[in-house]
């Protein structure tokens, strides 16, 4: 009998913004903690169709294995990109949708994916996203 290995698969983690802000927290990310894995980013360009911006989106899902767990992170509660991945995670029980990203909870993410539910891992990072801001003091 041949000895079948499980393919263990990381959580994918998609940030969708508005404009280029999803590539710098790429690439800051990348600037603090090297290489990404299963990390994509998806922009609303400016004056682009909704429909196209909908079908880029969708494509970018599609790409995502159908048991891989996929966390999209989105820059506004109710912008064209938190709307469109809502409507994209209706149709898959693993997506899960977190509105108002920022370079702490996305490095936290990437950092603390491993090993767990998509669901639990969103959970933790709402209530860790007050840690996330405040006020410097010297």
């Amino acid at each position: 009998m041949e000895n079948v290995k499980e393919v263990h698969r990381v959580m994918k983690i998609i940030v969708a913004t508005h404009g280029e802000l999803s590539q710098g927290l790429i690439h800051a990310a990348k600037m603090l903690i090297g290489v990404l894995q299963d990390v994509a980013s998806i922009q609303l360009q400016a004056g682009e169709n909704i429909d196209h911006f909908q079908e880029r989106f969708a494509q970018l899902i599609g790409e995502t294995d159908e048991h891989q767990q996929c966390l999209i992170f989105c820059d506004i509660l109710g912008g064209t990109p938190f709307n469109i991945a809502s409507k994209l995670s209706y149709q898959n029980q693993h997506i899960v949708v977190f509105h108002g990203v920022n370079l702490p909870i996305f490095l936290e993410a990437i950092m603390q994916r491993e090993g767990k539910n998509v669901n639990a891992l969103a959970e933790e990072l709402a209530t860790n996203a007050a840690n996330s801001l405040g006020i410097g003091m010297f």
